[in-house]
């Protein structure tokens, strides 16, 4: 019959170059939506990139606010107008990118992987971002965001490698990077869940992590992420967020000079934050080294030597954290 001629299988890719030029504005690579899943397999290809000259394309031939995967919602019957065929459940199940390639994205202000409103996406090879303001993983409303497992890591990097040091306008767009970040839904509950899982390293110049909103969860299972903060430090929980550090180097410095500025840009700069019932875990040996700015900020009863689920203390497993000193003048709160 027509099913076992033409069985109903995922969009795949394999080879392809798809790419956004410097007019290019708030573009998308791959959309799916409706519980529809898009594959872009190993293939034959081992990684893409929207970069017109993959990873030798300059800060003026990249796009703006690239896209590269998106994926929302998820399949129901009344949504699609379609029926799943007997024996097959199809309802409420997610739309869903799969990612099997390595990814570059040159993009200035690009999402490299984007899930809303119940949306997953799959990454199971390393993505690194190379245009300023970069968000590697971003996930609202119940979207799910899962690089690597624990079997094969996948590691995400953001380090502004691709921004023209030879503008001031560029260059002050530095350290400005989010690893993961994920976001409640308006009128979210606590099991409505929004999460991002990385189980390799975040390599990042910026925020490595912000989860925001009820439900909202990041995880950064690395034992080995390296986080150079911006002017937003690396670690920021609020609105009952909750984020997981499994460990690794944060690194509090000024980068005025690198930026372009005039005056120390990590003056009143702490290297993680909660507030509003946010919360934090340093799930495994964490290394903070401060040059500049606060080392911690808030009262004794914020902070949790132990990870204690039945602590209301927004700080849990400081134990883990042995800080550096690396100059004189650091606030240490």
């Amino acid at each position: 019959n027509f099913y076992s001629q033409d069985p109903i299988h995922n969009l795949n890719f394999d080879k392809f170059n798809i790419t956004f030029g410097k007019y290019a504005k708030n573009g998308f690579m791959f959309l799916a939506k409706n519980g529809t899943v898009i594959e872009i397999q190993q293939g034959n290809q081992a990684e893409f990139s929207d970069g017109i000259n993959g990873t030798s394309t300059q800060e003026k031939d990249t796009a703006l606010g690239t896209i590269i995967t998106y994926a929302e919602g998820k399949w129901t019957a009344a949504g699609t107008g379609l029926q799943a065929r007997t024996g097959f459940n199809l309802e409420n199940k997610p739309t869903e990118i799969v990612v099997d390639k390595k990814l570059n994205m040159m993009s200035r202000k690009g999402i490299a992987f984007f899930a809303k409103n119940n949306g997953k996406i799959t990454v199971k090879k390393d993505a690194k971002a190379y245009g300023y303001n970069s968000i590697v993983a971003y996930a609202d409303s119940k979207g799910n965001v899962e690089i690597g497992t624990t079997a094969n890591p996948a590691n995400i990097t953001a380090k502004d490698e691709g921004v023209d040091t030879t503008k001031a306008t560029s260059k002050l767009e530095k350290y400005k990077n989010i690893g993961a970040y994920a976001k409640a839904g308006a009128g979210a509950s606590l099991t409505d869940i929004t999460s991002i899982t990385v189980h390799g390293n975040v390599n990042v110049h910026g925020l490595g992590a912000i989860a925001d909103g009820k439900g909202a969860k990041v995880s950064l299972k690395g034992t080995a992420n390296n986080i150079a903060t911006g002017t937003d430090g690396a670690l920021f929980a609020e609105n009952y967020g909750k984020i997981e550090f499994g460990g690794g180097t944060i690194t509090n410095k000024d980068n005025s000079a690198e930026r372009g500025v005039s005056s120390n840009d990590h003056s009143s700069v702490t290297p993680f934050y909660a507030r509003a019932n946010g919360r934090i875990e340093f799930k495994g040996n964490t290394t903070i080294d401060m040059y500049d700015g606060v080392l911690v900020f808030g009262k004794a009863s914020d902070y949790n030597q132990t990870i204690d689920p039945a602590s209301t203390a927004k700080y849990q497993g400081t134990g883990n954290i042995t800080v550096n000193l690396k100059k004189n003048g650091v606030n240490l709160g």
